[in-house]
């Protein structure tokens, strides 16, 4: 059986619209929208939101354990070491990346996604090639020995 984690990328910190994640519709954050969503695909073994060392973050930490999910905090700056710390003991086949700033994204796109790379034994897929889906609806998908490469 392969195993696939899925990681979401969520922090405090944004230009445009700060603390966007923690804004509230009908008593429910972004987040907890997002996150809620994403439990629902039927492919991902493991989700675990991933956030920032930032003292602010906690909000987000407190979000994904509401939810029952895993969280990591880690460098502000490296996305990058932050995926690969916080999935690297999980014994991951494949890892999904979404961003915790879409609230609306589609879990059966991100089964179509998922199976479509593994059944091509592909390192890398995304859906974001193509004009095809609307902004808000971003999935990459990435074997766990490229992230550890990377």
């Amino acid at each position: 059986m392969v195993k696939i984690v899925g990681i979401t990328q969520a922090r405090i910190g944004s230009s445009r619209l700060p603390k966007k994640v923690l804004l509230k519709i009908k008593e429910k954050t972004l987040l907890e929208y997002h996150l809620e969503r994403i439990k629902q695909s039927q492919f991902v073994n493991n989700w675990i939101v991933a956030t920032t060392n930032e003292a602010e973050s906690d909000a987000i930490c407190d979000i994904a354990t509401k939810v029952n999910l895993q969280f990591y905090k880690g460098s502000l700056n490296d996305v990058l070491d932050r995926f690969y710390q916080a999935t690297k003991e999980e014994n991951a086949d494949y890892v999904v990346r979404v961003t915790s700033d879409c609230p609306l994204i589609d879990a059966d796109l991100i089964d179509e996604t998922v199976q479509f790379c593994i059944s091509n034994k592909l390192d890398y897929f995304s859906n974001v090639f193509e004009d095809k889906y609307p902004d808000g609806l971003d999935i990459e998908i990435f074997s766990f020995k490229m992230l550890e490469e990377a």
